[in-house]
């Protein structure tokens, strides 16, 4: 069995893909879990759910992977945003809605938005309405924040690229998705808010994106986060491991 040193230098048993990637044998080890953490959190419950991705393993590779929970999940994958978004943005329910807005506060001035919001709830893996049908389906948003006075649409990547082809006639992207679901339905579904922001997190900003951006390595660094010691070494064991 393969062991890896994981960001607590703590050894834990990982296999390799036919291709050489990284996949921990417990989807636990690759997430952050605040110890006051009821587990698993109804976040991660959404997807514990076999991988589309076993077929990249071996045999005895895949029984491995599949000790924990009768299957493989993208979770368990060192390359997998959900796992990094869960522990940024995720872990901040096991504390206080002071250390929420803080977090948030430090956030927007990171995206060079006045950061003056004095309560706040954080969602992960939200479906919404979509924009070209009305109807269910939607966007799922990577999280979701809903502040006093701004409302958050992020979308978080990896390895992965926004993706294409998106839409009733396949003719869009991701992010124009979120950025017509606001324009269309803002001010109706949010009309306490005076600020409706689309986020892209990413490794390597793209300046040409339409949304504010911000780096995983600014969110990690450079944000109030309860956590931020430990993330900011997660951060570093996950670029090191997962591309």
């Amino acid at each position: 069995m393969l062991t890896l040193r994981d960001w607590k230098d703590k050894e834990i048993p990982i296999v390799k893909s036919r291709g050489g990637k990284i996949s921990v044998c417990n989807y636990e080890d690759n997430l952050i879990i605040p110890k006051s953490a009821v587990w698993p959190n109804p976040d991660i419950v959404k997807k514990l759910y076999k991988s589309n991705q076993s077929k990249a393993f071996d045999r005895e590779a895949l029984e491995a992977l599949s000790a924990k929970l009768g299957f493989y999940c993208d979770l368990q994958s060192l390359r997998s945003e959900d796992a990094i978004t869960w522990s940024v943005f995720g872990t901040l329910h096991c504390f206080s809605k002071e250390s929420q807005t803080q977090f948030v506060n430090s956030m927007l001035k990171l995206i060079g938005e006045e950061p003056n919001v004095t309560d706040c709830s954080i969602q992960l893996w939200t479906r919404i309405t979509h924009p070209d049908t009305n109807g269910s389906g939607g966007p799922e948003l990577d999280f979701q924040i809903l502040g006093d006075n701004v409302v958050v649409f992020g979308e978080c990547k990896w390895n992965s690229k926004v993706a294409e082809n998106q839409g009733k006639q396949k003719d869009k992207n991701q992010i124009q998705l979120r950025l017509e679901y606001l324009k269309k339905y803002g001010k109706r579904i949010f009309p306490h808010v005076n600020r409706r922001l689309g986020l892209l997190v990413e490794p390597i900003s793209q300046r040409n994106s339409p949304l504010p951006h911000v780096t995983w390595q600014e969110i990690c660094n450079n944000t109030e986060h309860p956590l931020k010691e430990e993330i900011k070494s997660y951060y570093n064991w996950k670029k090191n491991y997962g591309t």
